[in-house]
């Protein structure tokens, strides 16, 4: 596909950089039918992020991991440095977070996934520092 002449558009030249860089963010809403929605918090104490796993044990709701910062691979060259997450977070209503881990066991990733399986968390797959993780 190439431009029509009229709009003066060389087809041969380098593709500009349109993406913004992306907003990232810490709020945190609940609903009971998908349709009302509550905000608990506008700003939880984790660093805004995206990727994050959340999953929900004995009454309370966990946050794992994540990743912030558009990098050069999606910006270009002006991207910052992509900051990767471990940490874990909990809360019985979602207002109130407590720190649980600021290191977990596991490398720090955004994209993986996490659940509950007897009682414990099992969490996999991902990106991040260590290409592509396979553990488990």
């Amino acid at each position: 596909f190439e431009p029509p002449p009229s709009l003066g558009i060389d087809p041969d030249a380098p593709c500009p950089e349109f993406l913004p860089t992306s907003n990232f963010f810490n709020d945190v809403w609940s609903s009971t039918d998908g349709v009302n929605w509550i905000e608990r918090t506008s700003a939880a104490p984790w660093q805004p992020r995206a990727g994050l796993s959340a999953v929900v044990l004995n009454e309370y709701i966990y946050v794992l991991g994540g990743s912030q910062n558009d990098d050069a691979s999606i910006i270009g060259p002006n991207g910052r440095a992509r900051q990767y997450y471990n940490d874990v977070w909990r809360s019985l209503d979602g207002a109130v977070w407590e720190l649980i881990a600021p290191s977990a066991g596991w490398s720090e990733r955004p994209g993986h996934q996490c659940e509950v399986l007897r009682q414990e968390f099992v969490c996999f797959g991902g990106f991040g520092l260590v290409e592509n993780p396979m553990d488990v």
